[in-house]
């Protein structure tokens, strides 16, 4: 079912969304769970906000509770996912990669492995729901993300960091809010 990552400068490119794409995250998590069911997977990233413009690659967040990182890393490999010399990939957020062909089409699979509860796993969800909440920013960051197609190519490090300090902003702000409605709670 999984194959080979497909690295491509078409495949880096952002493209409209895509009705496929949650289509593929549930079809990735559910072989995954298979032979797995002790983790918790979330679809994050682009695809995995409707209407967002993105590359065609979909993103997974692995949150593994009380498993080794780098055990859960080879149990996926087993699957046929396969490492990818990436900067993204460390001890404490390991990284797979893969594809799968659905409908004529190939996607791309990201895998990011993480702790329950680490800062990867928090920031992340926390990026996405901002996204899903707020019609106002999800075209900023589409408007982002062309910018970091046009300014830094197909290079994804460059690509990511062009995009850092939106994410980051938007993470504090979330921060903030949250830490606000707990004062306002706490008040009550």
């Amino acid at each position: 079912m999984i194959n080979r990552w497909i690295e491509t400068d078409e495949m880096r490119q952002i493209v409209p969304c895509d009705p496929n794409w949650p289509i593929v995250f549930k079809k990735v998590k559910e072989y995954i769970l298979n032979f797995l069911p002790d983790l918790s997977i979330e679809h994050i990233g682009s695809t995995a906000v409707p209407g967002l413009s993105s590359k065609h690659m979909i993103d997974l967040l692995i949150i593994a509770s009380n498993q080794d990182l780098q055990v859960v890393k080879k149990s996926l490999i087993d699957l046929g996912f396969h490492e990818r010399d990436i900067w993204v990939d460390t001890d404490e957020k390991p990284y797979v990669g893969g594809s799968l062909i659905y409908d004529s089409r190939v996607y791309d699979i990201n895998v990011h492995i993480c702790r329950n509860g680490s800062q990867t796993h928090v920031q992340t969800l926390m990026f996405r729901e901002a996204l899903l909440a707020e019609k106002k920013l999800r075209h900023k960051y589409e408007r982002l993300k062309h910018e970091a197609i046009e300014n830094a190519g197909t290079d994804p490090k460059a690509y990511n960091d062009y995009k850092s300090s939106f994410i980051l902003e938007v993470i504090e702000s979330q921060n903030k809010a949250n830490s606000a409605d707990a004062k306002s709670r706490a008040a009550d």
